[in-house]
């Protein structure tokens, strides 16, 4: 009989309606990617139809990406985001964490093809202690994550990136 105490820290999700990227997600950048909701394209990682596809804009475009604005305690604490993501019409993804503050931020770039991450930011500015990682969850799927140790500002806006196949690191 194995006995062991398990203890972690308190989680919440800080994001307004984390699951739906058509509605509290906003375009940012030059250029608009198309959000398809309830999509039959593909299983989701839960085994059902409820994966929402994220289409880029023209091959070439600039900046492409989606974006929420958090308010977040004024101290610095660490963050850390997520989702699942498949290849699609686009191989490469990117997640990002922005403090409010310009200059603030993490990066990682992820291959959905070879299935690595790759920092494409550093921490920079105040933020300090970034580390991702990147799991096959099955069908294609991989759950990629970011965490970084935020500044002090009030605001982090997690972003998703749409990244061009050719520039892949």
């Amino acid at each position: 009989l194995a006995r062991g105490l398990l203890m972690e820290h308190a989680a919440t999700n800080l994001l307004l309606q984390s699951e739906d990227f058509s509605t509290t997600w906003a375009n940012g950048g030059t250029d608009n990617i198309t959000v398809s909701t309830d999509t039959a394209d593909t299983t989701d990682p839960m085994g059902t139809n409820r994966a929402e596809k994220l289409t880029e804009p023209a091959a070439g475009a600039s900046t492409k990406f989606l974006t929420q604005s958090v308010t977040k305690a004024g101290s610095k604490y660490g963050y850390s985001y997520s989702l699942y993501a498949k290849k699609g019409t686009s191989d490469r993804i990117g997640l990002n964490l922005q403090s409010g503050t310009a200059g603030n931020h993490y990066g990682v770039e992820f291959n959905l093809t070879a299935g690595y991450g790759v920092e494409s930011h550093s921490p920079y500015g105040t933020y300090s202690i970034g580390w991702y990682n990147m799991y096959p969850v099955g069908n294609g799927w991989y759950r990629c994550a970011v965490y970084v140790l935020s500044d002090t500002n009030t605001t982090i806006k997690p972003q998703i990136m749409m990244l061009d196949s050719a520039a892949d690191t």
